[in-house]
């Protein structure tokens, strides 16, 4: 058997580039399209593009071993470029749910503006958080002008939960596609917008989310799970109707007045926003965006537990010893249900985050879950799907089981 030829050029992918990005420059650099670099140049494994859109949500597993024979990046390093290389933290799962459940659990399990979640739920038919039911292609005009253009085209770009270019703070512009290091501008006449310093805050925060895990809050920092739930939670409380918003509807108002928009950003029928179309979705996130703003300069208030994150710790004098102190305020210290489960999933997310990176770690999750009995395949699927293929026990596919038959 013959090792897999590398493929020439392969240039290293830029900070936070997704795959079909870096996969198009790769092409360019041969001289060839994406298509035919995935049709002809993989060996026995091929990938039709076209009947792939979501190559940068949840690519083959073949495809990334292939890619990975042909560039020398791991496949994990692979799945990083994608939507699945950052399940938990940006989303619970890529199976699309008709239930109320999984919406609820993720948008209305933190509460800011609203303190009552129990709102009237329409259908959820499909849905998966950030995820666009129509593909979405923007680009940043001050990047594509430069003497020295960044081609590369992040995840975050086609995704429905920044406005702006990190760099330049201009607000991101939707266009048709790349072709090669060619951009294919909508409105091709347009001049690059400079954004609030609000939405570039909001989305600095969202950046540092998906490449730090973490993201700094005036009361404390927090996981980056936390963060994209805690913005999907504004952005779902934003467009509460106003029959429901009940006693907050005066401050919903007052946000969408910022921006010089009508309340729920004029949508007259509730969907989720990952059903609105682009330009809707661009409103809800301004509105975000001033709502973080408000509520750190205290313009407003906020009726749901978690607004507190967006202010800084009151100050508590502490007393010299000389002089008797009032009766200290009792700080509660009770441990909520919710508060355990947060813990759970942090920890569990640092030891997923661990094993990516390190085989030893890695091998120590897979004996953890093997414990269950004749679930080998199923523990070695959600390795995988977590984007953890490395590690001892991965190189010997049989040997759980034999153990288990012995």
């Amino acid at each position: 058997m013959t090792a897999p030829l590398r493929w020439p050029l392969h240039p290293p992918p830029s900070d936070g580039e997704a795959l079909s990005s870096w996969l198009t420059r790769i092409a360019a650099a041969h001289h060839i399209g994406l298509e035919e670099l995935l049709a002809n140049n993989l060996g026995d494994y091929t990938l039709d593009v076209v009947d792939n859109a979501d190559i940068d949500v949840d690519p083959p597993v073949p495809l990334l071993v292939a890619l990975q024979e042909r560039t020398g990046f791991h496949r994990g390093e692979l799945r990083r470029m994608t939507v699945a290389g950052h399940m938990p933290w940006l989303l619970d799962t890529l199976e699309p749910f008709d239930g109320p459940d999984s919406f609820t659990t993720y948008t209305r399990q933190h509460q800011v503006l609203i303190a009552r979640p129990d709102r009237p739920l329409p259908p959820t038919h499909g849905w998966r958080a950030w995820l666009p039911r129509v593909p979405l292609y923007r680009a940043c005009r001050a990047c594509a002008t430069e003497p020295h253009p960044v081609p590369g085209l992040t995840l975050l770009h086609y995704l429905p939960i920044t406005l702006t270019c990190r760099r330049h703070g201009c607000y991101l512009e939707v266009i048709h596609r790349s072709v090669d290091t060619r951009i294919l501008w909508v409105d091709g006449a347009a001049e690059s917008r400079p954004a609030p310093p609000a939405v570039q805050a909001m989305d600095a925060r969202t950046h540092d989310a998906l490449t730090d895990g973490i993201v700094q809050l005036p009361r404390r920092p927090v996981h980056a799970g936390i963060w994209f739930r805690l913005l999907r939670t504004i952005i779902d409380e934003l467009s509460t109707p106003i029959i429901h918003s009940r006693r907050h509807s005066h401050t919903l108002s007052r946000i969408w007045a910022s921006i010089d928009q009508p309340p729920r950003g004029g949508q007259l029928p509730w969907r989720p926003f990952e059903s609105l179309a682009w330009p809707a979705q661009q409103l809800h996130l301004e509105a975000a965006a001033a709502t973080i703003a408000m509520l750190e300069d205290g313009s407003i208030e906020s009726a749901g537990v978690h607004g507190a994150l967006f202010r800084t710790e009151p100050h508590h004098p502490i007393s010299d010893g000389r002089t008797s102190t009032p009766e200290t305020r009792s700080v509660s210290t009770t441990t909520q249900p919710i508060d355990r489960w947060k813990a759970t999933a942090d920890n569990l997310n640092e030891v997923i985050a661990l094993a990516r990176s390190d085989p030893a770690e890695a091998e120590k999750l897979y004996q953890f879950l093997s414990l269950r009995p004749n679930r080998d395949h199923e523990t070695r699927q959600l390795l995988t799907d977590l984007g953890i293929t490395d590690y001892p026990s991965s190189h010997n596919p049989d040997s759980n089981r034999s153990r288990t038959i012995e």
